[in-house]
């Protein structure tokens, strides 16, 4: 699948395609410059098929996402170390999140900051403890 994404795109649009692509029989495909040729588009989705591949053969563990540019077509310099599908699973459900209270904050019509801040907040419920650290309370390094 190839995707086209015009300069204006709303972080809504982003945050959809995060959390409704395909990523584990799909490789995404980024046209910057529209010129993207079918001998590319097949070189790419060889590179995923092998990559795939060797990661269900157990040869190596791949990350769970491919993102390739016709100047990237092995999807090494986005996407070649991570994420891994455990990662992948947690960006998609902040992107569906992001993307549901953005549409509800936008048809509400309600201007705030505290509103529109919570969608770059990471939510604290997720963890079983949390550390919060004082500027005023700490040492300087180097200090005593």
């Amino acid at each position: 699948m190839i995707i086209y994404i015009e300069p204006l795109s709303t972080p809504c649009y982003f945050w959809r395609l995060l959390s409704h692509y395909d990523w584990t029989f799909s490789p995404l495909v980024v046209d910057i410059n529209s010129d993207l040729s079918q001998s590319d588009e097949k070189e790419i989705n060889d590179n995923f098929l092998l990559r795939k591949s060797q990661g269900e053969s157990g040869q190596s563990v791949w990350p769970a996402m491919f993102l390739a540019t016709v100047y990237d077509k092995e999807s090494e310099a986005w996407t070649g170390l991570s994420p891994s599908g455990m990662e992948l699973k947690r960006l998609v459900a902040y992107a569906r999140s992001s993307a549901n209270l953005l549409t509800k904050l936008t048809f509400q019509e309600e201007i705030g900051p505290y509103r529109w801040e919570c969608l770059f907040r990471t939510p604290l419920n997720n963890y079983d403890a949390i550390i919060i650290l004082h500027k005023d309370n700490l040492q300087k390094m180097g200090t005593k």
